[in-house]
Formats: C-alpha cells, sequence, structure tokens
C-alpha cells in the first residue's frame, strides 16, 4: 500500500494461479483494509484493477469498494488495450 496525503492506495494483491480461487485474497484484503482502517481512519481508500479482472473486481466490490472511474486505453500489451479501473471504498 502507498500512503499518499489524502488517501490510501492498495497497491497490488498477487495470488498466484495454483492457489486462486481458494479465498485468500479476500482474507489478506479483509486484513489489510482492518490494518488501514485503524491506522489511517481519515484517508480516503482507492486502488486500481484492469478491468478484464472480473473475479477482483466481483472481490472488491463484495469488500465495499465502488467504480471511481476508468481510464481508457491505460496501456498496451502483447497488441491487447487494457483499460484500468479505479475503485474506492465505501
Amino acid at each position: 500500500m502507498d500512503i499518499e496525503e489524502k488517501r490510501v492506495k492498495i497497491s497490488r494483491l498477487l495470488i498466484a494461479k495454483e492457489h486462486r480461487g481458494k479465498g485468500f485474497g479476500e482474507k489478506m484484503m479483509i486484513a489489510l483494509l482492518k490494518f488501514i482502517q485503524n491506522n489511517y481512519p481519515d484517508l480516503k481508500v482507492y486502488l486500481t484493477v484492469f478491468t478484464f479482472n472480473k473475479p477482483a473486481i466481483t472481490l472488491y466490490k463484495k469488500l465495499g469498494f465502488i467504480d471511481e472511474k476508468i481510464d481508457v486505453d491505460f496501456m498496451r500489451y502483447q497488441g491487447e488495450i487494457w483499460d484500468r479501473l479505479e475503485m474506492v471504498l465505501k
């Protein structure tokens, strides 16, 4: 996570392919959100995720994040165009 002036950015959450879908990401996010709420209660919490990453977006929404904005054509990778979604915690 990165602490900015008035907000906290959750920067990366990576789960090895063989361990995805087992609840590890949710447990990690819940622990991280509790840490942020206990230590930075006045700061806005946000994250970014590529729009094709539907499982991550579903998890983030389950945890209370809402869509804030989409950066269209954020990057190109192997001939694909990737959009990025910014989400904030309600």
